[in-house]
């Protein structure tokens, strides 16, 4: 639990230009596993 009060503690303090850089990021990194992960039908 702790691990997550410091990743928590890190994220409020960052600028808005890291959370810009984060998101895009993430979005990226959603986007890889998307077309790794077969679509069911």
């Amino acid at each position: 639990m702790a691990d997550l009060k410091v990743i928590a503690e890190t994220l409020v303090n960052l600028t808005v230009k890291e959370v810009n850089e984060l998101a895009t990021i993430l979005k990226a990194l959603l986007l890889r596993l998307q077309r790794r992960r077969p679509r069911s039908t």
